[in-house]
């Protein structure tokens, strides 16, 4: 997948607040924002 794509999902995610990151220097360190995840997957299986 090209970095582009990447760069843009991942900013999708964040304007979701689907993910949490954290910057050091010139990188960007992401994780899954677990609270996220468990409401998401409340409403699915609901």
């Amino acid at each position: 997948m090209p970095q582009s794509t990447v760069s843009q999902h991942l900013g999708k995610l964040k304007s979701h607040k689907a993910v949490a990151y954290e910057r050091k220097g010139l990188e960007v360190f992401y994780r899954v924002d677990d609270k996220k995840v468990k409401q998401t997957l409340k409403i699915l299986i609901d």
